[in-house]
């Protein structure tokens, strides 16, 4: 048992004290209970009773809920850990409190604890996330006791037959009984009324609640910008009464806004928080009950514990990077659960109005798993099967038979009863990986890579292809031309003769005067619809400085009077062109180019016959990508790809594929691959090598889950550029799109996760990898500092010592 665990001298349910035997008599247990019931104390109470013989480790979806009950468990003198990605705190202890993605490499190499809690077990159907915990739940061995809790799915019974399919003993314990009933109240119904004077739905909707002592109030809302502007126009109709006592500190954290509102007992909670604001000022307060109102975007605030008797729900649209969504009715049930605190309220409310989603809409979840499979996973599956000699596919397709699916997941390397397709024609909107290529002064179709961007070089140091041969570019008479106006003539040398310009300057008179000719009035910039006449020594010297002037890259040859004319002839030689540098050092005037689709490996032969693998399968998937050999084995390419999640390694693989993209830019560089959308750098920068290398290798090809345009869906624009600029955050954004300090903080911590994860990652037999391991490594060393805002601006214990009265009376709203 823990070291210091402290539990409350409080009979458990029934159907608590039924999961902890289970868990005693060494079975599985999935318990199904509501939002605010206690599923927690299952845990706590089992690890009191009974010795753990290993590790306990208890996974939650998010890193707040999982900072939350580390710091609930370490108070309550817990010898506890923390694993989420961005922070690792003593994690050999007991007990373990983590996010389930930072356990998947222990499980990957069947090194699992003597005990995992998946908390909110219904993410098994996320979209996004569900792959993780159904791998993780699959690789679990036998030695793993397994504890799943959630209050939102409506088939847990599925859930068991899939884990009883695994060999494994289960039971379920549902409860469907609220501790706290919830009721469905409309805005008409709330008795209080609130004064005439007060305007607008909202405000006199939140003002008659808290009036009919239903507060504190946590009012969803699906925008974060919407929720500061809704905080600060409820909070101007509240009286502050009962002001909040800061400290200067936390004033300085909260600032000017957020300060006001807080002194009457209003907060807003959303991701653009700095995490010290949000952890140490805003959430203590929402938990402690001294807040009335708690505007918060649904995204981020379903998962904390906060202390309300009421909750209400603008609305049930919400942004997804560029798409719309709409909140599931378990999503809503978890959301309205938060209503009604136990050994507080005899009840809990979800505020309605006509327009908002009601307690009726929230159902629970028919759990079913996404369609995707989680590639990386059975890559890292195929490795260890071919190092053992054992058929990498096979070893996959065993795995693929144990997830949470009553179908076949077909992998696609059997499904190949039909012959390979002839090539395709190019199609300009095909959506496969392609390679662009020029051709080389040797005659062969080279690679476009980074350091193929064009320059301005010299016409004598380039060359062109005219008639299917490459010559010199001085001796092409379209780029003399090009470059240099008048008629051409060649050099006497042979056989690097090189065209010449030549120019007619002046016209000798029989005066001593030169008449200008057309060309020459117009290089001198004069009028050509009426003649000019110059002395002759005059007119070389004034034709000649113009000249240099306008063409200044122009070498003058010689000049000579031939008759009446005078005659300058100039060399183009300096002139200066846009060049690529081929492997062997030429420099190339627009050389031919082509795109290559990347065709599929084919996976058998029969009779003279190819057959590929079925297509939008994901073993098609692969070979596009050049993830694995032709008998299944990853290549060194997907090995990189099989460390990571979704499509990051991907993007590390192309990184490292190219010899002149620098490892110690590459590092930095890597901050936006975890940004999200709400990063956007106008124009571009430095870091958008990482975007440019990635399409020059898989195209605009979208994978769902892994690339989306041939970049991974979290993929962050300029975000690098952001994070160490001096002056991140640019007011001149529009409002919706304005970054905040919490962004920033959650893209650096994303950064250092990911780099932390990459310098845990197995060692390869590369160079680079072992370099970018190293710099990895060095570049935590000195980024990773403690960050000490936190402790510095936490609610202090005597600010919770007095309870606010938060019910509203028509005397205190006059004041």
């Amino acid at each position: 048992m823990p070291s210091g665990l402290h539990i409350p001298l409080v009979l458990p349910d029934l159907w608590q004290q039924e999961a902890v035997q289970a868990l005693r008599a060494g079975e599985d247990v999935i318990v199904n209970a509501p939002t605010g019931a206690g599923k927690t104390w299952v845990f706590e109470l089992y690890c009191k009773q009974a010795a753990l013989k290993g590790q306990a480790v208890y996974t939650v979806p998010t890193r707040a809920l999982a900072n939350d009950k580390y710091a609930e468990w370490s108070k309550a003198g817990w010898k506890v850990g923390l694993a989420t990605g961005d922070r690792a705190e003593n994690l050999q202890a007991p007990v373990l409190v983590a996010t389930l993605e930072t356990q998947r490499e222990r499980f990957l190499r069947r090194q699992g604890p003597a005990l995992l809690v998946i908390d909110e077990y219904q993410m098994i159907g996320d979209q996004r996330r569900g792959l993780n915990y159904e791998i993780v739940l699959a690789l679990a061995s036998q030695a793993t006791q397994l504890l799943l809790l959630s209050g939102s799915v409506a088939n847990p019974e599925d859930v068991s037959r899939w884990l009883q399919r695994l060999g494994r003993s289960v039971r379920v314990v549902s409860v469907t009984k609220r501790p706290v009933p919830l009721d469905d109240l409309p805005a008409q119904a709330i008795e209080a009324k609130p004064p005439q004077a007060l305007s607008g739905f909202l405000p006199r909707m939140m003002v008659a609640a808290l009036m009919a002592d239903l507060g504190p109030i946590l009012l969803f809302c699906p925008r974060r910008h919407e929720a500061e502007k809704i905080a600060r126009q409820l909070a101007s109709h509240l009286p502050d009464d009962q002001p909040l006592a800061l400290t200067p500190e936390q004033e300085r954290a909260c600032g000017k806004e957020l300060r006001k509102l807080l002194k009457r007992r209003v907060a807003w909670h959303h991701s653009g928080l700095s995490y010290a604001v949000r952890a140490g000022i805003v959430e203590p307060l929402a938990r402690a009950g001294h807040l009335r109102i708690i505007v918060a975007t649904t995204g981020l605030a379903a998962g904390i514990n906060f202390s309300v008797r009421s909750v209400y729900l603008t609305g049930r649209r919400y942004r997804d990077g560029p798409f719309e969504q709409e909140l599931r009715p378990d999503e809503l049930l978890q959301m309205f659960g938060r209503a009604g605190r136990r050994g507080l309220d005899e009840q809990g409310y979800v505020l309605s109005s006509d327009r908002s989603p009601r307690l009726s809409d929230a159902q629970p979840l028919h759990l079913t798993r996404s369609r995707q499979i989680d590639w990386p996973t059975l890559l890292r599956v195929m490795k260890a099967a071919a190092d053992l000699s054992q058929p990498p596919f096979e070893a996959a397709t065993t795995l693929c038979s144990q997830l949470f699916s009553k179908q076949t997941i077909q992998l696609g390397h059997l499904a190949s009863q039909r012959p390979a397709p002839p090539p395709e024609e190019d199609n300009p909107f095909a959506t496969e990986a392609k390679t662009r290529e020029f051709l080389n002064r040797s005659q062969r179709w080279e690679r476009f890579a980074l350091h193929h961007k064009p320059e301005k070089r010299p016409l004598k140091e380039v060359w062109v292809r005219e008639k299917k041969a490459w010559k010199p570019a001085t001796q092409s008479l379209a780029l003399v031309s090009a470059a240099l106006p008048g008629r051409t003539s060649k050099t006497p040398k042979e056989p690097s003769w090189s065209y010449l310009r030549e120019i007619v300057a002046g016209i000798v008179q029989e005066t001593g005067l030169a008449k200008i000719p057309p060309v020459a009035a117009k290089l001198l910039g004069k009028s050509r619809r009426r003649p000019h006449y110059l002395p002759l020594e005059d007119l070389l010297e004034a034709f000649l400085a113009r000249f240099r002037l306008l063409h200044p890259e122009a070498v003058l040859q010689d000049w000579e009077q031939r008759g009446k004319e005078l005659v300058v002839r100039f060399s183009a030689e300096d002139c200066l062109v846009p060049a690529i540098q081929d492997e062997k050092g030429f420099w190339l005037h627009h050389p031919p180019v082509r795109e290559i689709a990347h065709r599929p490996e084919t996976d058998l032969q029969q009779n003279g016959v190819s057959f590929e693998a079925a297509p939008h399968s994901p073993v098609r998937s692969w070979r596009r990508l050049g993830l694995i050999a032709k008998d299944g084995t990853p290549t060194l390419r997907g090995e990189i790809f099989s460390f990571f999640q979704g499509g990051e390694g991907l993007v590390m693989a192309a990184a490292l594929e190219h010899p002149h993209y620098r490892i110690e830019d590459m590092v930095y560089h890597l901050a936006n691959l975890r940004a999200g959308r709400r990063f956007s750098l106008r124009g571009g920068g430095e870091s958008e090598m990482l975007a440019v290398v990635t399409r020059e290798l898989y195209g605009t090809l979208s994978l769902p889950g892994y690339l989306e345009n041939g970049l991974p869906p979290s993929y962050g624009s300029g975000a690098a550029e952001r994070l160490f600029s001096p002056d991140p955050l640019l007011s001149a954004e529009p409002e919706e799109e304005r970054l905040s300090a919490g962004d920033l903080e959650r893209a650096r911590s994303e950064w250092l996760s990911l780099l932390r994860h990459l310098s845990q990652a197995p060692s390869l037999p590369c160079k680079r990898w072992s370099f970018l391991q190293h710099v990895a490594r060095e570049t935590l060393a000195a980024e990773e500092v403690p960050d000490r805002s936190l402790e510095s601006v936490r609610i202090r214990p005597e600010q919770l010592a007095h309870k606010p009265r938060l019910r509203l009376t028509l005397a205190s709203l006059r004041r």
